[in-house]
């Protein structure tokens, strides 16, 4: 079973003599980054915003269907003035602008052009979450994530047929649901207790930011479709072999696999780059096991298009001031406190973008390091359920609307509920093994117990 994991400095102070035995201070990894490398500096900072940029592939790749799927204008030929079924009396504009357009997927067809959308998300339930926790560590799942990104975006463009074209998009989809999760935790991995909210959210900014910049890449190749996709191939690749060598690896993940030595010069590294290391401090040891099973076994019984972008700019400064009043589990009540159509709609949207990103900041504060990015691929499994789900609630709301917003309702409120229930992570420590974590969680039980029983006896009297 994983130990605690501690590091242990020899710390000589002023005026003593050099053959005064050092002292000794035990010092978590929340500690170290607190006390000697700081809390949010500029190496921090330069390495949030590194990690953060790959949010913008992630955004692209999920929205490029919304101008490579793009419905061309068409026409019935017979003097009738609606489309039968029959493929012969329809006519499309010419051109290559759409995959819709290129392969003729109307009246008959039309079906066919929602599949790739809805098998990328199928895909996106494929995720890298065990990878980056057991094996290859937060840095280089985020690298193979965006390679894999980049060679898929690149080979789709090449589909000679919409069935190609739709495995690609499932692959497509399997390979970047790895870089919101990793870049996430990575981030969040690096700073101190009271900046993990900030930090989380910085991620979703990057992501709006790709929200936005995808019109400007798709106009110059609005002629085709394919092109399209070759330019947001080149980004994840040159970003791959560009920035990456640049970003550190998680601390907490090298020191809980027993990668000592490489832990402390990530620490030593940021703190450099932040003027907080002194010479007076020496690394001594740090220890940690790795027996994986029980922490594994403890933790499964545990258990629109460019109007919206705009929303998430505002609802990210709202966010951020709610998680300094609020913890993230009262915060991530917000959504369902909405009442009441358009504009309502709008604060609706920008209501449940803040949940969604602060569930994943929740979830990053309430897991353990060896199972963090696991936790995370798992919220992110159930949300891309829900994304490969919602179509079929906007096809049922075009026969009943208050039908599937009675569903919708219903989901969040009963969702809202349930939070209630949920521990409060705000300035809380980030644990390194679930081991660690129960055993605080039974400390403060029992610290607990005799001020309750005073507060009982002086009831009494």
């Amino acid at each position: 079973m994983a130990e605690l994991q501690e590091l242990v400095f020899h710390n000589n102070t002023e005026g003593e003599s050099s053959n005064a035995a050092p002292q000794k201070s035990e010092l978590t990894v929340d500690e170290i980054i607190e006390q000697h490398v700081g809390s949010f500096g500029f190496s921090q900072l330069l390495h949030v915003f590194l990690v953060s940029l790959a949010w913008m592939f992630d955004s692209q790749n999920t929205l490029v269907t919304i101008f490579s799927d793009a419905q061309p204008q068409w026409r019935c030929k017979g003097s009738s003035s609606s489309c039968s079924v029959h493929r012969s009396i329809c006519e499309l504009e010419k051109g290559k602008s759409s995959t819709i357009a290129e392969w003729g997927l109307i009246c008959d067809k039309k079906f066919r052009a929602g599949v790739p959308a809805s098998l990328f998300f199928v895909g996106s339930l494929l995720v890298h979450g065990r990878l980056a926790d057991k094996y290859l560590g937060r840095k280089k799942t985020v690298l193979l994530s965006c390679l894999l990104t980049a060679i898929t975006s690149f080979v789709t463009s090449f589909s000679p047929n919409i069935w190609v074209y739709t495995f690609l998009r499932f692959s497509n989809g399997f390979a970047r649901s790895g870089i919101g999760i990793c870049c996430l935790v990575l981030s969040t991995e690096t700073v101190g207790r009271k900046w993990r909210g900030q930090v989380g959210q910085y991620g979703f900014f990057f992501f709006t930011i790709g929200f936005l910049s995808l019109p400007l890449i798709a106009y110059p190749a609005r002629r085709s479709w394919r092109n399209l996709y070759k330019v947001i191939s080149i980004l994840p690749l040159a970003y791959s072999l560009l920035i990456i060598p640049f970003i550190s690896e998680s601390p907490r993940w090298l020191a809980i696999k027993g990668r000592t030595d490489e832990a402390m010069g990530v620490l030593t590294k940021l703190a450099k780059l932040n003027g907080k290391f002194t010479k007076k401090l020496v690394v001594g040891k740090m220890g940690a096991k790795k027996d994986r099973y029980d922490d594994d076994r403890r933790f499964r019984d545990r258990f629109q298009p460019e109007l919206q972008p705009l929303l998430h700019h505002p609802r990210g400064v709202l966010r951020q001031c709610v998680l300094k009043l609020h913890g993230p589990v009262m915060h991530s009540l917000h959504p369902f406190l909405e009442e009441g159509k358009l504009s309502v709609e709008a604060v609706g949207f920008m209501a449940a973008s803040m949940a969604f990103d602060v569930l994943y900041i929740y979830c990053v504060e309430l897991f353990a390091t060896n199972v963090r990015n696991f936790a995370v691929s798992m919220l992110r499994q159930a949300l891309m359920l829900g994304a490969a789900i919602a179509p079929l609630l906007v096809v049922l709301g075009r026969l009943n609307p208050k039908l599937s917003f009675l569903i919708f309702g219903v989901l969040a409120v009963i969702s809202g509920s349930i939070t209630f229930w949920l521990p409060e992570t705000k300035n809380a420590p980030l644990y390194d093994t679930l081991e660690q974590q129960e055993q605080q969680e039974k400390e403060e039980k029992l610290s607990s117990a005799p001020e309750r029983e005073m507060e009982l006896v002086g009831v009494a009297t």
